[in-house]
């Protein structure tokens, strides 16, 4: 697993308490990344990526951030590169459901 060294990261609200925590657990593999949302609850999350860093030791192909911010648009664009993929997806489906081709 590789992580940043921190439990989590500032971002933009560097200096403040954010007000929302989220859990990250990207997949390199497939390019996936899931979001766990904690709200204002930090030691929840705190706990919850204390058990996935845990289960993901020694594995190169998953990374696990426990990140916080005000909101997951925040989190979106302060750690673009774990939601690439997912966006391209998203808007892939769009067209589709639009019938665009």
């Amino acid at each position: 697993m590789r992580t940043s060294g921190r439990l989590f990261k500032r971002g933009p609200m560097s200096g403040q308490t954010p007000e929302k925590w989220f859990i990250l657990v990207y997949r390199l593999a497939d390019q996936k990344v899931e979001v766990k949302p904690f709200d204002d609850r930090l030691s929840e999350a705190t706990e919850q990526y204390a058990v996935l860093e845990s289960e993901h030791r020694g594995d190169p192909t998953t990374e696990v951030v426990l990140v916080g911010a005000d909101s997951l648009d925040t989190i979106k664009r302060t750690h673009s590169h774990y939601f690439v993929e997912r966006e391209r997806e998203d808007v892939f489906a769009e067209l589709v459901r639009l019938g665009v081709s």
